[in-house]
């Protein structure tokens, strides 16, 4: 009895109490939120951001030097913060500095502003004007939001407007490279010690399909290795984004490699193209033992019959083209030298092996003139000119094979091309081959010439990556 007139003023102790609880957290929040530095995203403009550097480290800005000029004035000490590079009304380029924490600037590079509570250090002030508006925010300007949405809160990435990438068109390799975000305008880059991942974003993409699983990762000691998921279609566009003299060498030095390893009469249309309707790979590796390089090609037709009947073809017209007679050469008295030409339809040597579910033949010359080899499995094949390097492809047995890079963020994504590059062949490929330019503002590493560039394309709905490891 002697306790219940204690409960209403009980009850009112907890509601102050309450109330103070609320207060006290409301002023954590408003202070949390009035005093903790703006996500960079939130202030700057949408259109007029050209690009964007996410905890930019050194590296990032020296390689983005290159496409943004701008940058090489940025401070040293801005390495670790974010730094973005804003279009001012003018036309010019100007940047802003979000100064990471304890961060120290020298005094006299760029002019310090303030954005309610927030510092930034900028090279222009009349930056300000384009920062902070609500209508018009980085964070909700469509290509930004769907680069951003696999990144983390934390992440360090660079957000990069590709109207200036562009005009870095000189060279053949840069323009082939630009194929893969000819339809987008922006991309996302990321970097992580020897690998960079190139994310852009289109409306819409040419529909490619994927490449297979089972295809085969490229071996070290190849020079070239190429994976396409649609050759014919990836090679007219490739094609297009030549110029007409670029075209027609490309176009010589392409009939010149079919007619020289698989005949003369071999037509580019209806012989050759018909194997590359579906996902094919090409690889090239230096023959040591007569100084040339071998060519293999692995791809599928839809009907097994064709593929029995087109590869028979082949080696058919191999045989026609050598010669079925053996040369010897003497050593005569006092220096002189006789040459034998003799007739012996037995030069031409024809060979036919079961491996592993594979039909394996090859065609070649005592002589080794020339040699021609195939795989058959189903509807499936390998074609080339070295028949050991088919039967190490068909058993698995090659050896130091290397795994292609996959994009450093994109989830449920699909491989579209790939590839590997000997970066010490560089310099062979380049002069047997006018258009394998060296030079390139896009991947500013090919000026290395020790390791591997191993390289992949892959494709997420409206998104489309290009990766690069470089591998020892």
């Amino acid at each position: 009895m002697s306790d219940q007139p204690a409960l209403p003023h009980r009850k009112m102790l907890l509601s102050i109490l309450g109330l103070a609880l609320g207060f006290i957290v409301l002023g954590g929040i408003f202070f949390f939120l009035l005093f903790q530095p703006t996500s960079p995203a939130v202030v700057l403009p949408g259109k007029e951001t050209a690009a964007l550097l996410r905890y930019a480290s050194g590296d990032d800005l020296k390689m983005l030097t290159t496409l943004y000029p701008i940058l090489s004035s940025v401070p040293a000490a801005a390495s670790g913060s974010s730094v973005a590079v804003i279009r001012l009304p003018s036309g010019s380029l100007s940047w802003a500095v979000f100064p990471r924490e304890n961060a120290s600037f020298p005094s006299d590079q760029g002019s310090w502003i303030s954005l309610g509570t927030q510092k930034l250090l900028v090279s222009d002030p009349g930056i300000q004007s384009l920062l902070g508006k609500k209508e018009n925010q980085l964070v909700s300007y469509e290509p930004y939001k769907r680069l951003a949405s696999p990144m983390s809160q934390d992440e360090s990435w660079n957000y990069l407007e590709l109207a200036v990438l562009k005009q870095h068109n000189k060279t053949p390799l840069d323009r082939q490279i630009q194929l893969l975000f000819a339809d987008a305008d922006y991309a996302a880059l990321l970097h992580q010690e020897n690998t960079w991942t190139f994310t852009v974003f289109a409306e819409q993409w040419q529909e490619w399909p994927g490449l297979s699983p089972a295809q085969h990762s490229p071996s070290s000691k190849l020079s070239v290795h190429l994976n396409l998921s649609d050759p014919v279609q990836q090679g007219s566009a490739l094609l297009a984004s030549l110029s007409e003299d670029e075209k027609s060498i490309l176009q010589g030095l392409l009939l010149q490699l079919i007619h020289e390893h698989f005949g003369s009469d071999v037509s580019l249309a209806s012989d050759v193209l018909p194997l590359l309707l579906r996902p094919a790979t090409l690889s090239l590796r230096p023959n040591t033992a007569n100084g040339t390089t071998d060519i293999l090609l692995e791809g599928s037709m839809p009907n097994e019959t064709g593929l029995k009947d087109q590869m028979t073809a082949f080696h058919a017209r191999i045989a026609s083209q050598l010669p079925a007679m053996i040369v010897t050469r003497k050593t005569l008295d006092r220096g002189f030298t006789s040459t034998l030409v003799q007739s012996d339809p037995s030069a031409i040597i024809q060979e036919t092996a079961e491996v592993e579910g594979w039909t394996v033949k090859t065609t070649a010359h005592t002589g080794n003139l020339r040699a021609f080899s195939t795989a058959v499995r189903q509807n499936r094949f390998l074609m080339g000119t070295d028949a050991a390097w088919i039967k190490e492809t068909v058993t698995g047995t090659a050896r130091e094979q290397l795994e292609l890079p996959t994009s450093l963020h994109l989830r449920n994504k699909t491989p579209i091309a790939g590839g590997s590059i000997n970066l010490q062949s560089l310099p062979a490929l380049a002069e047997a081959i006018p258009l394998f330019d060296l030079q390139s503002d896009v991947l500013p590493f090919l000026h290395l010439r020790e390791g591997t560039l191993l390289w992949t394309a892959e494709q997420a709905g409206n998104l489309r990556s290009f990766t690069v490891r470089l591998a020892p």
